[in-house]
């Protein structure tokens, strides 16, 4: 389950996204709203995002560790700081967000 700022927060992202790029699909959307450039830059800046949805640092690291191991069946090249941490949980929540709504 997504907290409901997070999800409101991406939702939010990805209109604007949409927007600013002019996108017609959701073709390239994932890669747009949270592959191109980091969603937070700086590790204070990722402490502080963890802080403002009251997320701990083990539910985003809980939440990367499944993830990573769903997709590549093991969790030893999981680089653990938190601009990484947060950025590869907020692509996560972002591919359910994207899946959630009909944006187009």
């Amino acid at each position: 389950k997504m907290i409901k700022s997070i999800e409101q927060e991406l939702k939010a992202h990805v209109i604007q996204i949409i927007e600013d790029q002019q996108l017609q699909s959701t073709d390239d959307l994932h890669f747009h709203a949270f592959n191109k450039n980091y969603y937070v830059a700086l590790h204070d800046q990722a402490e502080q995002w963890l802080k403002k949805h009251d997320l701990t640092a083990w539910q985003a690291i809980n939440t990367v560790q499944k993830f990573n191991g769903y997709i590549k069946g093991n969790i030893q090249d999981l680089t653990i700081n938190p601009r990484s941490i947060v950025n590869l949980y907020i692509y996560i929540k972002g591919i359910q967000i994207i899946h959630k709504y009909d944006f187009f």
